[in-house]
Order: structure tokens, then sequence, then C-alpha cells
């Protein structure tokens, strides 16, 4: 029925029928059930997103008969793919802006380590992940009748809110029946979901026909051009989220379920190198800066996790647990160090080869920078495990044998990566680098040496 009339039919036929479902729709988005204290932009969000929803599925017939000789001028469901196109947009701009002002107060209550009482949640609720879901239907079905895989791009991100939405459901700290409160984790839930669509991605990004490169990475048409880019960007940006989120577990431990802090740990390492298997697969086809970075840094992250995961678990307090995992960031930081400076080696010494001596010749610097990244976060964390005793907040000396021993060792380990790179590779940034790891490891070990103030 639509197709044949979409084929013959005329403005004068198909406009009521396009207004009447359209005020149909709109009425039947405003009956959802949301609470009063919602507001008027949710339930807008909703109205456009089922709009939107009901307009892509009356642009359908035009789309798919576009080649009869039907202008797009004189058509209404050309007239109903804009109104899809313009509502979809702005109920996902409604979304968006209300899943950041949910982040805010989320991130503070991160930041400051303790749960705020009472905050406005501005219509978030589990109703936004229907209207997210709309519009990703409006998307697929764009897709479908277009073949135009940049569309591609918006269910990427589309699928990044619904994954950040149901992650910011849950509240980021729970109360105990002794009043007490402990940290949720979905935040790793958050790392381990941005993860897997960097993957898929890139995946799915390499495989797409219009958007494919071939070995050299020439791209043929100006509409592959902009949509790789996108793709190349949108990745990165992921990749980018988790090099954070990365961050913060290894300077929050977490406990994922009911493994413990290894557990989380081991989530952090599995969702840092599965970004950067993303990141490495776009940006080593044509080197690529930024991803090449990114994948590098979440290389270094990924390790430092990975040695982290082989701390035993004990019932200590976090002021006892931290020092081992200091112990354990600066032996990874000083393996991924040693890593890239070996890499770095590699790379140079292919550059005078005959296969691709440009690709060795832009991989070098991006290998080179990732190793004095690596030994700049050793040295940071070396530093900071070396006066965590005397900090005032902190009653654990860390003066037992075991941990001078192992902290000493880890401080020497981290002279020997700098010296080692400083020596082959040269620069002034990494023998200043080397002067640092040996003042660390004297101040770590006189901290321990020198007898405690009273407090």
């Amino acid at each position: 029925m639509l197709r044949s009339a979409a084929s013959q039919g005329s403005w004068a036929t198909w406009l009521p029928i396009t207004c009447l479902g359209t005020l149909l729709a709109g009425l039947g988005a405003f009956a959802i059930p949301c609470s009063p204290q919602d507001g008027f932009f949710p339930t807008f969000g909703w109205s456009c997103a089922f709009v939107s929803f009901v307009a892509s599925l009356a642009a359908w017939p035009a789309v798919k008969h576009r080649d009869q000789g039907l202008s797009p001028a004189e058509s209404v469901t050309h007239f109903a793919k804009v109104v899809a196109l313009l509502l979809g947009v702005t109920a996902a701009l409604i979304q968006l802006v209300i899943l950041l002002m949910t982040a805010i107060p989320f991130a503070v209550d991160l930041i400051n380590g303790y749960p705020w009482q009472t905050y406005p949640r501005f219509g978030f609720g589990p109703q936004g992940l229907w209207v997210l879901g709309l519009i990703f239907a409006s998307c697929t079905i764009g897709l479908i009748a277009t073949g135009d895989r940049r569309l591609f791009i918006c269910h990427l991100w589309i699928t990044v809110m619904i994954a950040a939405w149901g992650c910011l459901l849950a509240p980021s700290f729970r109360f105990t029946a002794t009043g007490f409160y402990h940290r949720t984790g979905n935040t790793l839930w958050l790392q381990v979901c941005a993860s897997a669509l960097t993957t898929l991605a890139a995946m799915a990004g390499r495989t797409n026909r219009l958007i494919q490169a071939d070995r050299r990475g020439r791209i043929e048409s100006p509409a592959e051009t902009a949509a790789w880019f996108a793709l190349e960007a949108s990745c990165g940006g992921l990749a980018l989220m988790n090099v954070l989120l990365a961050g913060y577990h290894l300077a929050v431990p977490m406990a994922l379920l009911e493994g413990g802090y290894r557990s989380g740990f081991l989530a952090t390492t599995g969702s840092a190198f599965l970004a950067a298997f993303a990141c490495l697969q776009l940006g080593l086809r044509r080197p690529v800066g930024y991803l090449l970075d990114i994948g590098l840094t979440l290389v270094t992250l990924g390790i430092a996790a990975a040695a982290c995961a082989f701390i035993w678990d004990r019932r200590e307090s976090l002021a006892e647990f931290y020092p081992r995992v200091f112990t354990a960031l600066v032996w990874g930081g000083n393996l991924a160090a040693a890593g890239w400076t070996a890499m770095t080696l590699w790379c140079r010494s292919k550059r005078d080869t005959l296969e691709n001596p440009d690709w060795y010749a832009a991989v070098a610097p991006h290998a080179r920078r990732s190793g004095f990244l690596a030994l700049a976060f050793s040295l940071l964390v070396s530093a900071l495990m070396g006066v965590w005793p005397r900090l005032p907040s902190i009653a654990a000396t860390d003066d037992s044998i075991g941990r001078v021993t192992t902290g000493l060792a880890a401080n020497l380990a981290l002279i020997l990566a700098a010296r080692w790179s400083a020596r082959r590779l040269g620069g002034l940034s990494l023998h200043l680098l080397e002067l640092l790891a040996v003042l660390s490891a004297m101040g770590f070990l006189a901290a321990r040496v020198l007898p405690f103030a009273s407090r």
C-alpha cells in the first residue's frame, strides 16, 4: 500500500495522512508514564523520538523508490525524512543534556569519595532508555533504507549513550545496614562497555564497504573519507574515555562482584587491552598519531593493572594496601617502558629497509614518547610511595623488612629502566628522569629509616 502510493500518489493524497499520523504519534508520545517531577524536557524528548520513528517509517517508501522518477521536492515522504532527521537529532540532544547533567554530580561523588545525600535527577530514569531505543531504531531504518554507512557512526554514539545511561542508573555508592557505604563498581562496567564498543566499532568499520581503506591507506571518495575520519575520531574518543577510567581504577582500586580487588584489576586490564587493540588496529594501518598515542598508553595502563592483579588480597586497611599497589604499578610501568624502548630501537633499525620505511619512521616517535610517559608514570608512583607513610592522614608506617625490600627493588628497577632508555635513545628528558629516579629511591629509603615523630 505504501509502496504503490509512494510511486503513484501526489502531495494532496499523502499530506493529510502524514499530518494525521504525526499528530497521533505526538499525542501518543505524551501518554508515556512519566512522573510529574520529570518536567517538560524528558517528555518532549520522548515525543520527538517517537515522532522521528514514525516519520522514518513514512519516509522509507520514498527512499526505496527514489529511482522511479519521484521528485523529492514534491514528495511528502521526503518531508517525513526531514522531520525524522530533525526530531531525531533534537531527541538525542535532549537525552545528551540530561545525561551530562546527571553525570556531573556522579563525577563529584567519585572525586570526593563519599556520596551526596540528595541531588536533582533532572528527569533521569529508566524511561530514557526507551527514548534512546527509539532513536536507535530510527537510525536503523535510515541505514536499511538509504544504505548510507555513515549512519553507523550515529549508531555507535547512541549505543554509547545507552551504555552510559544504564551504568548511571545504579548509584555510585551503596549504604550498608551499619551506616557505612562502599562503591558499587558501576564505573568498571562503564569501562568494560566502552572498550567493547570501541573494539566492535573498529572491527565493523574495517569490514564496512564504504569506509574500508586499501592496504596503502587510500580512500577513494570524499564520503568515504569523511566516514573513515569520523570512525577514527569516534574510536579515539571512546579510547580516551577508557584511559580516564583505567587511570581512575588504578588510583582507586575497586572490587568487582565478590572477587575482591583482583577482579577489579583484571577487568581494568582486559578493558584496557581490548580498547588498545581497537586503537592500534586503526592507527597502525596508516599511522594516525593520536590513535597510536592513546593505544600505547592503554597498553601501559593495562600492563600496570595486570601487575596489580598479582597482589594477594588480605584483610587490611587501604593505608596498608596502597603501598603494595604502588610497588606493582612501578613494576608495570618499568616493564612497559622497557618494551617501548625496545620497540623504538626496532623501528629505527627498520627505517633503512626497502619495505615500508616511512611506516617505521612514523611509528618510532610514538613508541619513544610512550616509553617516556611510562617512565614518568613509574616515577610519579614511586615518589608517592616514598612519602606515603609521612602523610598526615596515614597511620601505617610501611617500614617492615618485606615492604622495604620490595619497594627498594622496584625503585632500582626504575633506575635501570631509565638508565637503559637514556643510554640507547638519548635526550635530556630521559637523563633527567634517571636523576629523579635516583632521588626517589633515596627518599623512599630515608622515609622508612628515619624515626617517625609522634602524630
